[in-house]
């Protein structure tokens, strides 16, 4: 999930911020109904610079943020009668290249758009815009 706010400060560049939510989430069970799970929650916040381009309805964007991001993770494991959990939770430096995207203009205020790039937004995202 990513929620974004940008602003035109120039003609071409825009200044903004992104925040990402992931949730991952897996349990693994053994022959004897044993098992392990791990959940795992990132929250990534970031500052970016974009350079926007194009026509009207059609434009064409790259960018770069630089933030943090705090990874959340619990670890739980039954082995016969006993359970064990832990938990670890880390702050680590957050950045994302965003090396192609496009935006389509359907109306003055929506817009609908992919990427691809590499970081902490992952290497391809489509979603839906709204322009206030």
């Amino acid at each position: 999930l990513q929620a974004s706010y940008d602003k035109m400060i120039f003609k071409y560049i825009a200044l903004g911020f992104s925040y990402n939510y992931e949730s991952i989430q897996y349990k693994v069970y053994t022959i004897d109904n044993n098992f392990a799970e791990t959940d795992h929650k990132i929250h990534t916040l970031m500052s970016r610079v974009r350079l926007i381009y194009g026509f009207k309805s059609l434009k064409v964007y790259h960018g770069l943020a630089l933030g943090i991001d705090k990874n959340d993770e619990t670890f739980t494991q039954t082995i016969g009668p006993e359970t064990y959990k832990s938990s670890t939770l880390s702050f680590n430096r957050a950045f994302h290249l965003t090396i192609f995207g496009l935006e389509l203009h359907l109306t003055k205020s929506f817009y609908m758009f992919a990427d691809s790039g590499f970081g902490s937004s992952g290497a391809a995202n489509i979603g839906a815009g709204y322009m206030f």
